[in-house]
């Protein structure tokens, strides 16, 4: 009878339409969670990038203005150090002179004290102008550094550090979850060979899982 179609053949065609509209549906789920975990993977990975660079600056930094500060601390106590000596070989020789009563000697001596003290106060005052002109801003801060400015950059590079290694883990969930994604176009490949047949399901619904997987990485990955 026309228009009339047998049911074996209306149930071919129901099961057809079915698994076309499932893999349709399933290649537009995964190229949205595909573009989407791209998104998210070049924001992570960007991120994380950033954060060691700092990382990286903030410790070539330290290290740098530790040295440059050592520097400036070992010539201030050699300072200190040639400063006492004098006094004291002074003081020394013109007690030694005075007891002889050589008073050339004792005035010698003297002088050497007097010297000192007035290296002692030009260093003084050097040192009151340390990290002042004509060093720039960069340079007087390595001078001027505190064991406090020490432990706060620490702090910090140890924060960028963490930021870095967050950014890694989050961005390591987008390239598993793109990696699932790749594997479920494969599968999805192989059931449109297989067609409406046990292993085209199969297929489908093996992509499926890998779609439902790749979005709940890309969960982990967003948040």
């Amino acid at each position: 009878m026309s228009g009339v179609v047998a049911p074996e053949h209306a149930e071919k065609w129901k099961t057809e339409i079915t698994f076309d509209r499932f893999a349709a549906i399933l290649v537009g789920s995964v190229a949205l969670l595909a573009a989407l975990l791209g998104v998210v993977h070049d924001e992570r990975s960007l991120a994380g990038s950033r954060a060691s660079f700092e990382a990286t600056r903030l410790a070539t930094d330290i290290s740098a203005r530790i040295a440059v500060n050592s520097v400036g601390t070992n010539l201030s106590y050699q300072s200190d150090e040639a400063v006492l000596m004098l006094q004291m070989d002074g003081s020394d020789r013109a007690l030694a002179a005075q007891a002889v009563g050589d008073s050339g000697a004792a005035a010698v001596g003297q002088a050497m004290v007097r010297a000192a003290t007035m290296l002692r106060a030009a260093l003084d005052a050097t040192q009151a102008t340390s990290g002042g002109s004509p060093a720039d801003d960069y340079v007087a801060s390595m001078l001027k550094m505190t064991q406090d400015d020490w432990a706060a950059e620490l702090a910090e590079q140890g924060h960028q550090m963490d930021i870095a290694a967050d950014e890694g883990s989050h961005d390591r969930d987008a390239v598993l979850g793109l990696s699932l994604l790749a594997l479920a176009g494969v599968l999805i490949g192989l059931a449109a060979v297989l067609k409406e047949g046990r292993g085209g399901w199969v297929a489908l619904r093996g992509a499926a899982g890998l779609a439902v997987g790749a979005f709940l990485l890309g969960l982990l990955a967003a948040i």
